[in-house]
């Protein structure tokens, strides 16, 4: 019995060594595969992250190689469309505040040049010269002028059509920008008084919301009535043409007509020759019964 026992203890004993090994085993495997995953999906991140780098790098590139155009030169007229450009121009860049007004002045001529020179000289506007937002609004007062809008509107409500549409758009846009307190109505109301009389009647019907929507409608009726303008006169030249060659052709004779007519004048003619041939039977007939009668 006891080695009996003996046999059945050292067989358990290795059945769970046996068992031991194999869990260990299989915990192997599965940190091999846990890591080998790991592995992938580092692999994968970096492979993302480079191509992120790249793509990076060429919009990098292409902004770079977008650089926007230099400012007007600005010699006192249009002082804010001047000021907007120079926004948009700093933001491109980002220059700091500090710098805005030295980089400005570089594009002063004329009197604008004259006025920051005098302004410069004044000890008492080095604070000005050294801050973007007083200097603005200095620049502004100087030459802005006090009846801007008077005169503006003054121009708008001269303005009027005399050629294509799209340079009476410009010519409108360019005005109306500098009232910026305008309402939508008044701008519709401005723009429709200044266009053509056919082309204003059929931007009235549309009944345009905006003045976008305006202007779109004009720009297409424009189109149209070119475009018509152009297919009548290329109709007139031609019918002008094909007139003219007539005249210097020669007039063919309806033969068909002529033969008809020789045809009638014919059966004309036959008919008087049997009739008179008819009387002078009639004729012979009496003379020769009166003969008769007389022998």
């Amino acid at each position: 019995m006891t080695y009996s026992f003996d046999i059945r203890y050292t067989l358990i004993k290795m059945t769970n060594q046996i068992t031991a090994s194999n869990t260990s085993q299989n915990s192997e495997v599965q940190f091999i595969a846990a890591i080998t995953s790991q592995q992938e999906r580092i692999a994968h991140l970096e492979n993302q992250i480079t191509q992120m780098i790249q793509s990076q790098r060429a919009n990098n590139a292409i902004v770079t190689s977008l650089k926007p155009p230099k400012p007007e030169y600005f010699d006192g007229d249009n002082v804010d469309t001047f000021l907007f450009g120079l926004e948009k121009i700093f933001a491109f860049y980002n220059i700091p505040n500090e710098n805005k007004v030295q980089l400005a002045v570089t594009y002063f001529r004329g009197p604008a040049l004259r006025w920051y020179r005098y302004i410069e000289s004044q000890s008492s506007n080095a604070a000005v010269i050294n801050d973007w937002q007083l200097f603005t609004g200095m620049l502004k007062r100087h030459f802005q002028s006090a009846n801007t809008e008077i005169t503006v509107r003054n121009k708008l409500n001269s303005l009027r059509q005399l050629g294509a549409v799209s340079k009476y758009n410009d010519l409108f846009n360019s005005l109306i920008i500098e009232l910026l307190d305008v309402d939508e109505k008044t701008k519709l109301d401005m723009y429709c008084r200044g266009l053509k009389s056919n082309i204003q009647l059929q931007v009235m019907l549309k009944a345009p919301k905006s003045l976008e929507d305006a202007q779109i409608t004009a720009l297409n009726v424009d189109h149209i009535l070119n475009s018509n303008n152009f297919g009548l006169q290329r109709r007139s030249y031609q019918n002008h043409n094909s007139s003219n060659s007539t005249v210097n052709q020669p007039i063919l004779m309806d033969l068909g007509n002529i033969d008809g007519e020789n045809h009638s004048d014919d059966a004309n003619l036959a008919e008087q020759l049997h009739a008179i041939n008819t009387n002078v039977r009639k004729l012979l007939n009496r003379l020769s019964n009166e003969d008769m009668a007389k022998k």
